[in-house]
């Protein structure tokens, strides 16, 4: 009897001991699974607080949403550590989403703002050349107007000078008709006694070239009495 009751309490201790083991493994999972699931709850809270989550990820944050729920449900703590563990991935994806949804957001706005910029400098540089010529073509119109006054002025300058030039030469002319008057009217006694010589001088040279050697009977007796010699004066003898 007492070797029976030994075995019997050997195999009660290793009952027991199974027993606790089990408690204890039982009881070391369910504080896991409770553990994830606070972090699960930690994470979605977090995640459900980022307004860029809300802005950009809220399907994503609604699907960590619902895990989390269905962990919360759970029964066994398998399945809740499981499903924890899924809300937390779940509410970290939905934050980085948020988180890259709006890093997109501001390189678009970088992007138009670059392009706005880079229009705003065109625009710019545009204005100021547009000014440039404006301004060029301004002082250019005015060189203009300012050469067609001076061309004018000049004009107007030689019409004016060309009268007093004419009046000079007239006054110049009369004076030199003043100057040869006098002298013109005492040589015309002179020049018309010269004139009517050498009129009468010539008409003789004509008569005596028509009526030959023979109408001249000085002239031929001086030409047979004095010979010429070599073109030399002939001279008388006493």
């Amino acid at each position: 009897m007492s070797e029976r009751n030994v075995q019997l309490r050997r195999v009660a201790s290793v009952v027991g001991l199974l027993i606790v083991a089990g408690g204890c493994a039982s009881s070391a999972q369910q504080r896991a699974a409770r553990s994830q699931f606070e972090r699960a709850q930690a994470a979605y809270q977090q995640a459900e607080a980022d307004p860029n989550v809300q802005m950009y990820a809220q399907g994503r944050l609604a699907d960590a949403q619902k895990t989390l729920r269905e962990a919360e449900q759970a029964k066994h703590s398998d399945e809740r550590l499981h499903l924890s563990y899924l809300a937390e991935k779940k509410a970290l994806l939905a934050s980085v989403t948020g988180a890259t949804g709006k890093t997109e957001q501001n390189m678009e706005q970088l992007r138009r703002e670059t392009s706005d910029v880079l229009l705003q400098k065109r625009d710019r540089e545009l204005k100021a050349a547009r000014t440039e010529s404006d301004t060029k073509a301004r002082e250019a119109e005015q060189w203009r107007r300012l050469a067609e006054a001076r061309t004018k002025d000049d004009e107007a300058k030689a019409r004016t000078a060309r009268p007093t030039d004419d009046a000079e030469a007239k006054a110049l002319a009369a004076e030199q008709a003043k100057a040869r008057g006098p002298r013109e009217r005492a040589g015309e006694p002179q020049g018309a006694a010269h004139r009517s010589r050498d009129g009468a001088h010539g008409r003789r040279r004509a008569v005596l070239r028509r009526a030959g050697p023979k109408s001249d009977p000085a002239r031929s007796e001086a030409s047979t009495s004095w010979p010429s010699f070599s073109g030399r004066t002939p001279s008388a003898t006493c």
